[in-house]
């Protein structure tokens, strides 16, 4: 048998890395990203993921590029017919293909967004949190 022997770094030299500024959670909402470009067309569809820093969506064909600026609507449903409308600037980052057939994940990025916003969107994907882990509880 053999064995490695790995040393571990003393605590100073401990690096905390953490890739993700904020908690991300699988979603199913209406979103619209409109680019800025007015020739180009809108896309009306759902989301995929969302997170404070960020939103996926379904997108079944690659019409924006990689670092092009769009407008975004989100729709957030809160308590019984309690909605929020936010209108929030993005940035596309990449399109990831999805299952065969079912089109690409479509990557933007939040960017100049309002603290009071991204709190509205922390809150909903907090919640959303605690209601799954209440239904898994019972």
């Amino acid at each position: 048998m053999n064995i490695i022997e790995i040393p571990f770094p003393k605590t100073e030299e401990l690096i905390k890395v953490q890739r993700r500024e904020y908690v991300r959670i699988e979603t199913n909402l209406d979103v619209a990203v409109y680019p800025l470009d007015e020739t180009k067309e809108e896309l009306i569809s759902h989301t995929l993921d969302l997170s404070g820093g960020g939103i996926a969506v379904k997108s079944m064909k690659q019409s924006f590029k990689p670092n092009e600026e769009v407008d975004l609507m989100l729709v957030l449903p809160f308590e019984a017919n309690d909605y929020v409308y936010l209108n929030i600037k993005g940035q596309t980052i990449r399109y990831s293909p999805l299952k065969e057939g079912e089109g690409y994940k479509l990557s933007i990025q939040f960017n100049s967004i309002e603290d009071h916003k991204r709190e509205t969107i922390i809150k909903y994907c907090f919640d959303r949190q605690l209601e799954r882990r209440r239904k898994l509880k019972v």
